[in-house]
């Protein structure tokens, strides 16, 4: 197969890049059922499902990179903007904030 997670997610980015998204929405979930610590499969497989429109599973996978990359202010931003979607005003907000969080502290060191 792979040598390593980073090879197989390179693989699953040229998949979609040539058009078959579901085909890499396969490869990335057979990927974090092999490595479930590589967050940046979560994050593809949420932006994935996102153009696709099936934001219930985009929110699952958001939140999933959310979980494996906590000090991520992209990932919760991302995560607030397909609550959103759904008209979940409080996971959203709550996502945002915790975004917000991560970049003052973030500016408080740099």
């Amino acid at each position: 197969m792979y040598e390593t997670p980073e090879d197989w997610y390179d693989a699953c980015i040229a998949c979609k890049k040539s058009g078959n998204i579901d085909e890499a929405i396969g490869m990335l979930k057979e990927l974090v059922e092999k490595y479930p610590q590589y967050a940046l499969a979560y994050a593809a497989l949420g932006a994935y499902y996102a153009q696709k429109n099936q934001v219930e599973e985009a929110i699952e996978y958001s939140k999933k990179y959310c979980e494996w990359a906590p000090d991520d202010p992209f990932g919760f931003s991302i995560l607030s903007s397909l609550c959103i979607k759904l008209g979940r005003r409080e996971e959203a907000e709550e996502a945002l904030f915790q975004a917000r969080d991560l970049r003052i502290a973030a500016q408080r060191q740099g």
